[in-house]
């Protein structure tokens, strides 16, 4: 799956998931019928976890960091915005962070805040809590 960054100079939106066929790769365009999705973003990160893919923070057309989790459920292929609770712990705004995932939970990493604000910290996302 592909979500976002840059076409044709544009930050874009657009989400599209590969097949693999004998020919090689077939690319779907989804989501487009959303009713809602993330803006167009670049520098963000995405993980997949079974059928669902999560997206995280990035840089918007304005170039302002963005903090926000996204998830796309490829059977229904319906963006949902993440709301973490007031109790959570509500991550910095950043771009250019690595996300993996491990034993079902998210993992980001680093990324800039500011040109001169480079992040360290470790995040993790716990899908079944």
């Amino acid at each position: 799956m592909i979500f976002g960054g840059f076409c044709s100079g544009n930050r874009i939106n657009e989400c599209y998931i590969a097949t693999k066929t004998s020919a090689g790769l077939e690319w779907k365009h989804v989501g487009a019928n959303s009713p809602d999705k993330p803006c167009v973003r670049a520098s963000h990160s995405a993980v997949v976890n079974g059928t669902k893919c999560y997206i995280f923070g990035g840089q918007d057309d304005e170039n302002n960091k963005l903090n926000d989790l996204w998830e796309f459920d490829m059977e229904t292929e319906i963006f949902s915005k993440i709301e973490l609770g007031p109790n959570s712990y509500q991550p910095m705004a950043r771009s250019g962070h690595s996300a993996n995932m491990y034993n079902k939970k998210m993992y980001i990493f680093g990324g800039i805040f500011e040109i001169t604000k480079e992040l360290s910290e470790l995040l993790c996302y716990d899908f079944e809590s």
